[in-house]
């Protein structure tokens, strides 16, 4: 595999949560009859937790907030007594997360934030975000502040200077400089993003007959292809054959970004009803302005959930060229399988505020089944905590589906829990009669299980809920 399609592939979801954690490791002294060596001290800091935007748009390299796509930042604030407010600006993650997680750690003078993402389908992408937090019981003084990246040592892999890259860290008094900048030039991927490109769709086809008959989940057994055209002096026309976009779609927009080489190129399906199915549409596009030269080009769409081989290839636009190239798509799993889409909280039940669909004493899930594999579950109003990394256990056993949602403790927490929404799809399931139990990390003890039996022979939909008494429930 050359460089390119690994730079590509070293790498799906709105706005993520961040937790920050504060990690102890006391090490050991060691001595002897003359004299005591002591190590540094890890303290353990009090974090909060912030959302971090939606993966970043620029133009002319540059976002909203003037920082070039090429810059990797920290910005800082210090309240002068005990709180060091961050932000990390353009920091590098795959596009599609389930959430973000940040572990904090003070030994010595050196505040140490690692970085993590938590995925379940990741997609073939990275993308830069803003993530903001604060560290709480920093006391004034001079520190060292190190961020380590994920991304970082991952892209220097493919550079073409080798090297390692220079790392996020800079050093700094808070009682002569309680706020300030610091920035890092990068060039790899995903930095030194460039949107400027124009491009457009001209036209589709669709939807055309799936031997899956349409079923989302289905087993695609169409390849999934491209074909191009170069003028040599700037235009490029496209046809993606074979696209996924949903049954019921008002139109098709792309996306289309210049990363180093790689030209990315994102199809947007626009659906104001849209159906329980998708099915297979040819697409073409038109870009302007692409200098000549030598290109990866990359097409993603929203349903490439399985481990579906990239749309990726190789181009010398340095010459008029055309040509076509094509990957298999996988097929759909054989055994079920479930994942998170979305979720939505903590919720609130303000009297001044409309009243919400679900009230706060009634714990619910409400389900669909489309009739050809596919059942979307929401859990209304499940319990976690106010400062959630949100994940669950999915597990069949014959036609029973137990769904295990997961405290985020583990990862620090807040001192407190409130109601959200969790958005469900679970795939390849078999017409049947199925018991779906929810097991609640929070569900107080002696109260009813949230668990229902549904008929999921024939398409169906419906909501199970049971009451609820104590906090946060009926809060």
């Amino acid at each position: 595999m050359n460089s390119h399609i690994r730079r590509v592939r070293i790498v799906w979801f709105g706005v993520a949560l961040v937790t920050v954690a504060g990690l102890l490791f006391v090490m050991a002294g060691c001595s002897d009859s003359n004299n005591t060596v002591t190590e540094p001290e890890l303290i353990p800091l009090m974090g909060s937790t912030v959302s971090a935007g939606d993966c970043k748009v620029f133009e002319d390299f540059h976002a909203g907030d003037g920082t070039g796509s090429d810059q990797d930042c920290i910005e800082f604030e210090y309240d002068g007594e005990s709180v060091l407010s961050i932000k990390h600006i353009n920091a590098a993650f795959n596009c599609c997360p389930d959430s973000f997680g940040v572990e904090v750690n003070l030994e010595g003078n050196v505040i140490t934030i690692v970085e993590q993402e938590y995925l379940t389908y990741p997609c073939y992408c990275l993308c830069l975000y803003d993530m903001e937090y604060s560290v709480a019981n920093v006391k004034p003084g001079t520190y060292t502040i190190r961020v380590i990246e994920p991304y970082l040592l991952a892209s220097n892999m493919v550079d073409d200077p080798p090297g390692p890259p220079p790392l996020l860290q800079f050093s700094v008094d808070l009682r002569a400089t309680p706020s300030g900048m610091f920035c890092v030039e990068r060039n790899t991927y995903p930095w030194g993003i460039n949107h400027t490109l124009e491009g457009k769709v001209t036209d589709y086809f669709g939807c055309k007959p799936a031997p899956s008959g349409g079923d989302l989940g289905g087993p695609f057994q169409p390849p999934n292809c491209f074909q191009y055209e170069y003028d040599g002096e700037g235009k490029l026309v496209i046809d993606h054959i074979n696209a996924i976009l949903n049954c019921c779609i008002d139109s098709v927009s792309i996306n289309v970004s210049m990363m180093s080489d790689t030209l990315f190129i994102e199809d947007i399906e626009h659906a104001s009803a849209p159906c329980r199915c998708v099915c297979e549409f040819d697409v073409s596009y038109e870009i302007n302005d692409l200098a000549p030269g030598h290109y990866v080009i990359q097409i993603v769409g929203p349903y490439e959930l399985w481990e579906d081989e990239p749309l990726v290839l190789d181009v010398d636009f340095t010459v008029p060229a055309s040509g076509m190239y094509c990957v298999d798509r996988g097929e759909q799993p054989e055994e079920p399988v479930g994942m998170i889409m979305e979720y939505r909280g903590c919720k609130t039940f303000d009297m001044l505020d409309s009243i919400p669909e679900t009230p706060s004493d009634q714990d619910c899930l409400q389900y669909q089944w489309d009739g050809g594999g596919t059942l979307d579950l929401q859990h209304i109003n499940t319990a976690l905590n106010c400062c959630p990394v949100v994940a669950a256990e999915i597990t069949f056993e014959g036609f029973h589906i137990t769904i295990t949602e997961l405290d985020s403790l583990s990862m620090g927490g807040c001192d407190c829990i409130c109601l959200f929404d969790i958005d469900y799809r679970l795939y390849s399931l078999p017409p049947g009669e199925y018991t779906i139990t929810v097991v609640e990390p929070y569900k107080p003890q002696g109260e009813e299980v949230l668990e229902v039996t549904v008929d999921l022979t024939a398409p169906t939909s419906g909501i199970h809920c049971v009451d609820r008494y104590t906090y946060p429930w009926n809060d």
